[in-house]
């Protein structure tokens, strides 16, 4: 056992599957220069993918929610939809646009959006009876992706990559 320990990590500072990451070696956790920049374009290009297939899917749901009430002639459901919209697909919109344009503050906003909507939900859950099923909805389709995004662009921006 100590031998197989030994060889595998190594008995002198530079042999071993951890030697990359010891101090003296380039980049940062022991990443190159050209896998750090491929990191942090992966996470920026996740964190723009949730976030925008969130916001598309919501407009695409409140705006078809509106038009049914259109069609319908049943101002509720219209008066629905827009709430909807104002309350789930806007402030999506309104993070992507902060993140692209002022990072910290997009950063943050996302992450006060993906919080308020746990404590909206949360407080609902708690007066009135939601399925399971429902609870799962919820988080999938409204509370992680703002959540998500947020955190993927809160590590790419203190990583130091801005946009």
């Amino acid at each position: 056992y100590t031998l197989r320990c030994r060889i595998w990590l190594g008995s002198q500072p530079t042999e071993g599957v951890f030697a990359n990451l010891r101090e003296g070696y380039p980049g940062r956790h022991g990443m190159s220069e050209k896998v750090q920049k491929d990191y942090h374009r992966w996470l920026r290009r996740l964190g723009w993918v949730i976030l925008l297939l969130a916001a598309s899917f919501w407009t695409l749901f409140t705006g078809a929610e509106m038009v049914s009430g259109l069609v319908s002639g049943e101002a509720a459901s219209l008066r629905g939809g827009l709430l909807e919209f104002a309350v789930f697909a806007a402030p999506l919109w309104l993070g992507a646009i902060l993140v692209w344009r002022w990072p910290p503050v997009g950063v943050a906003w996302l992450l006060l959006d993906g919080v308020a909507l746990v404590v909206l939900f949360a407080v609902r859950a708690l007066t009135f009876y939601v399925p399971p099923a429902g609870l799962a909805m919820t988080a999938l389709t409204l509370v992680l992706p703002p959540l998500a995004a947020g955190v993927l662009f809160l590590v790419d921006w203190r990583r130091g990559r801005i946009h």
